[in-house]
């Protein structure tokens, strides 16, 4: 039989010092820091950490940074071109960030995300942005480029230009319903299209 934990408590008039516990679900408790309030952070056997701040939990960092400088944290820093004040890795797993009632918000001076994918089994990075409602893109310049870029809607799409609008394209094909009703619809708008496009090109 595994030998029993050996407790220890070190209780104070705000706080109190545990080690040897166990608490579901993590598990035993190897040291720890609660509050009489019942907040703290607890480490756990086998690599596990649990920081509980019931109203906040607030880190001011950075300030002696020199951002002209290189960053000598890790190579990917350097290679990136980045000099981190925090810095969050997770070798295998994930990273959850979940705000149920309430806002996720990024600001800063420019924000990128790059998804690069499994370079061992597949060099293929998504990034997928869902929302139940709207999602809204708003900026003086939006550009969108792609190998293969599809844009579906399975009710209306508009596209407005108030002032101007260009297509262009090598062959441009389009359909309509009356594809489907009449023997001439498909060929009316396909027409309709190259010669729009070729107006387009000649100015």
């Amino acid at each position: 039989m595994p030998p029993k934990p050996q407790h220890y408590y070190k209780n104070k008039e705000r706080f109190q010092v545990v080690s040897g516990t166990r608490l579901a679900p993590h598990g035993e408790i190897m040291y720890g820091v609660i509050t009489g309030e019942g907040d703290g952070t607890l480490m756990y056997k086998g690599g596990r950490e649990v920081t509980v701040a019931k109203q906040r939990s607030i880190e001011f960092l950075g300030e002696n940074i020199n951002l002209a400088g290189v960053s000598t944290f890790s190579s990917t820093a350097s290679q990136n071109g980045i000099n981190p004040a925090k810095w969050i890795r997770a070798d295998k797993g994930d990273i959850v960030l979940e705000a149920p009632s309430g806002k996720i918000i990024l600001a800063a001076e420019q924000i990128e995300i790059t998804a690069n994918g499994n370079q061992v089994l597949d060099k293929t990075g998504n990034v997928f942005i869902k929302a139940n409602s709207s999602v809204n893109i708003s900026a003086p310049s939006i550009q969108v480029k792609g190998s293969k870029t599809a844009i579906s809607g399975s009710h209306t799409i508009s596209l407005i230009g108030q002032n101007y609008l260009n297509t262009m394209a090598g062959f441009h094909n389009s359909t309509v319903v009356g594809d489907a009703l009449t023997p001439c619809g498909g060929i009316v708008s396909k027409a309709s299209g190259i010669i729009k496009t070729i107006q387009t090109i000649l100015g």
